[in-house]
């Protein structure tokens, strides 16, 4: 049985291989080197190489190096254009352990038997050990796209699309040696004079796993998929897959159909995918086309607002990325798009959602006013690798969420505004798991600059990083739940370098709200002060807070002693130390406890 590996599991491993070396630098392009490959020349070991957004006629080449090359934005905004000329990449030598990242490599054209090897138009990957993350490789002729050969070969969210004469080639992989396809996109691929087998994916004495990916549109005159093993020397497995809408047979050869796969000969033929714009020409046309468990995948462009997913269960992703694909509400006064009463599988992923000025459902003085960006009303949808920017609205600039268990992950929401409160994102009711997210230069006029909460069942922030945004109160986080037992957790988050004009500059608590419950985070450098609010530190955090210190001189004593007895028996504030609405002798034990210079100051 071939290895399964996860995406957390191939990171790992890749972290462990490029970990040796401990002087590993960052080469900036074009900061510190004018191109990529004088980067790579340039080169130690476990360097990591961060590119500038932008096209580089190149054709690069990687030997025997331990180096991984990335865009400095995290979005697929790195296009390789080796203009028809050559190779885009060459990668090889048994030492070769190489991670790429939000990159395209593009216009590769590398005739069959010309320079090292035979094929790979644009990459090829001999020998080593590779990972390639939210890359895609489109438009290469002559020779097959990818070439994968004698090596290990991890794919995760990749795209190979509008190849000719074969999209990709695994050769003499087995064993220790294999190719992964993890969440990949095979489209509008055809085979060619050279290449009549696998017009998608052609696997040759080598094991190959193929889980959760499209196939569909490549044509040949034999197989889309074509698995040629030697006894037993590998094998295609493939599950929970999609293998349709292809002008020729799907399958031949030694491939294992193992679950959960829709293939044109044991389901409907359209394999319920639409794609934009090769089979509709809007969005919204393509949604209109859908029911429940659909994709629509999105072609690289700019796409118009309003978009509105009508209550149905689908999935809408882009192919490149949300460096290539934007949603745009430059020409509407209507939330940018709309999810309402969305369940599972209901999923938008990897968009760029920018330049909202509006929103839905409540009108005032001809705008309409709750979630610029996004608006979603109920439902369990989630909201993965999108890019918010530039989205203004009364309510939730970037995204407002009513009553919705809603999971947004990966996102980034930088310049979003609101009029009122939730400059980047407001959620009402219902339960938000934040992860993996960044919240960045975000303004609110009342409260909430990046994140406005109130109430709801259960809401948590992890590995998210909450800085320089701004409001009259809570410039990072306004959080508000006196209605349910439910606290706010943070879990290895960051929260700096916020700004409120009133109170809780990094995070403010409403009085009698539960408290907000912070695990390995940091809460630091906000003004005019940390938090304001009842919160509980849960272990492994940096808190820059003295509770005790009611005068903020930096020293517990006998002044913050005298302000507690002088309001003793109300509900403060200053000196209600705990923040559990009352001063009273548990406020005076902990302000004797910790006596002193404050510790975390």
């Amino acid at each position: 049985m071939p290895p399964r590996l996860t995406t957390i599991a191939i990171a790992g491993l890749f972290s462990v291989c490029m970990s040796g070396i401990a002087s590993a630098a960052d080469i900036r392009v074009p900061l510190d080197q004018p191109t990529i490959q004088a980067a790579i020349d340039a080169s130690a070991n476990d360097d990591v190489i961060l590119i500038a957004p932008g096209t580089y006629y190149e054709s690069l080449s990687v030997i025997d190096k331990q180096i991984e090359l990335r865009s400095v934005t995290g979005t697929t905004d790195v296009i390789v254009d080796a203009q028809d000329a050559g190779r885009c990449l060459y990668a090889t030598g048994s030492n070769t352990t190489l991670s790429i990242s939000n990159m395209i490599f593009q216009n590769g054209n590398e005739p069959i038997a010309r320079g090292s090897g035979t094929g790979g138009s644009g990459i090829r990957f001999e020998y080593g050990e590779f990972l390639m993350d939210e890359c895609i490789v489109r438009n290469c002729s002559v020779s097959t796209a990818v070439v994968c050969e004698f090596g290990r070969f991890d794919f995760i969210d990749c795209g190979f699309v509008d190849n000719i004469n074969q999209g990709v080639r695994v050769w003499n992989s087995f064993g220790s040696r294999y190719a992964n396809f993890q969440s990949c996109h095979f489209l509008g691929n055809e085979a060619g004079s050279f290449t009549v087998y696998g017009a998608a994916l052609r696997v040759a004495v080598s094991t190959v796993t193929v889980d959760d990916c499209v196939i569909a549109h490549n044509s040949g005159p034999l197989a889309i998929v074509s698995c040629s093993t030697n006894g037993s020397n590998g094998i295609c497995e493939i599950t929970n897959s999609r293998i349709c809408n292809n002008d020729g047979q799907n399958l031949e050869g030694n491939c294992v159909d193992v679950q959960g796969n829709c293939i044109s000969e044991n389901c409907d033929d359209d394999c319920n995918l639409f794609l934009v714009p090769r089979d509709y020409e809007t969005i919204q046309a393509g949604i209109d086309a859908c029911v429940a468990g659909d994709t629509v995948l999105v072609g690289p462009g700019t796409y118009d607002g309003p978009i509105d997913f009508l209550t149905r269960n689908i999935i809408l992703k882009s192919i490149d990325g949300p460096g290539m694909t934007i949603l745009d509400g430059s020409n509407t006064n209507e939330s940018i798009l709309s999810m309402r009463f969305c369940n599972t599988p209901a999923r938008l992923e990897g968009f760029t959602i920018q330049n909202a000025d509006g929103g839905s459902d409540v009108a005032q003085d001809g705008n309409i006013i709750i979630g610029g960006g996004i608006r979603v009303l109920s439902g369990a949808p989630v909201i993965e690798n999108c890019h918010f920017r530039n989205c203004r609205s009364g309510y939730g600039g970037g995204m407002h969420v009513g009553g919705s268990d809603i999971t947004i992950s990966n996102c980034s929401f930088t310049e979003c505004r609101s009029s009122a409160n939730g400059g980047a994102l407001l959620v009402i009711n219902g339960k938000a798991t934040i992860e993996d997210c960044v919240f960045d230069d975000n303004w609110a006029t009342l409260q909430g600059g990046g994140i406005h909460i109130v109430n709801g069942d259960g809401h948590s922030m992890s590995n998210s990083s909450v800085i320089n945004n701004y409001a009259i109160d809570g410039g990072g986080i306004s959080w508000q739940n006196v209605q349910t037992e439910f606290p706010f957790e943070i879990i290895d988050s960051i929260i700096t370098d916020n700004d409120a004009l009133n109170a809780g500059g990094g995070i403010r608590g409403v009085a009698g709200s539960q408290p907000v419950v912070f695990t390995g985070s940091t809460l630091c450098d906000n003004t005019p002060d940390e938090i304001v609010g009842p919160f509980v530190d849960d272990g492994g955090n940096t808190l820059c807070v003295c509770p005790p210190d009611i005068n903020g001189n930096g020293t517990v004593d006998i002044n913050d002693v005298l302000v507690i007895i002088a309001q003793w028996d109300t509900s403060g504030p200053q000196a209600d130390v705990n923040q559990d609405g009352i001063v009273d002798i548990n406020d005076l034990l902990v302000t004797l406890d910790e006596f002193g210079p404050c510790a975390n100051l």
